[in-house]
């Protein structure tokens, strides 16, 4: 697929870098028509990722840090879909086969915030089903007056089956509303924009304003 709005995405950065990195009112204009037309209609992860890098730097300019953060969090998650083997099937973005120089270059100058939110995310729920699975196995063993051996056993496949679940499901779903926490902190349109970006035609990264929308 080929990048429709990269070149004009990019023709607009060169014009933000000739405003000596300010990113001026006429510029905003001219960003927010772009992301007007590119609502539910067919773009590329290097559209969008684009997209958001110019909405950096807008939030940037009005110092808004949340939304600077909602910016490299998504663009970094989108970075790491682009890496996987099993990519989720999105209903108007489809995943570019790697991304854009100029796109890499700017992640590269930020640390890896999604990365790490997923890492401390995936260290909570093992450390959680651990304590779930050693509650079941003293509630069994104890109370239930169950063998301390099946008990053990059913402690280590519920804590095994629960470390599978969160893995597959359970984590990129966390990831997902912490980060369309910050929608707030978003100007409406890009908002309508990361909703149009990120909807999925499967049911395994809705976001929660795309579940109350089915």
């Amino acid at each position: 697929m080929a990048d429709h709005f990269l070149g004009a995405l990019q023709a607009l950065e060169r014009r933000a870098q000739d405003n000596v990195l300010v990113f001026s009112d006429v510029l905003t204009e001219r960003l927010d028509a772009l992301a007007g037309s590119m609502l539910e209609q067919p773009i590329s992860t290097n559209d969008y990722s684009k997209t958001l890098e110019l909405y950096y730097q807008k939030y940037q300019r009005f110092e808004n840090q949340e939304g600077m953060i909602f910016c490299v969090l998504r663009m970094q998650q989108l970075a790491m879909i682009v890496k996987k083997k099993k990519k989720p099937s999105f209903q108007y973005q489809e995943i570019s086969p790697k991304l854009d120089e100029r796109i890499q270059h700017f992640l590269n100058k930020h640390k890896e915030m999604y990365q790490k939110l997923r890492e401390d995310s995936l260290r909570i729920w093992i450390l959680t089903s651990l304590a779930g699975a050693i509650g079941l196995m003293i509630v069994s063993v104890l109370l239930a007056h169950v063998p301390f051996m099946i008990g053990w056993l059913a402690a280590l496949a519920l804590w095994i089956g629960l470390l599978v679940y969160g893995y597959c499901f359970k984590i990129e779903k966390n990831l997902e509303k912490q980060i369309v926490s910050l929608y707030p902190k978003l100007d409406d349109l890009h908002v309508l924009l990361d909703k149009s970006a990120m909807k999925t035609k499967k049911k395994d990264l809705l976001t929660p304003s795309q579940t109350k929308q089915k």
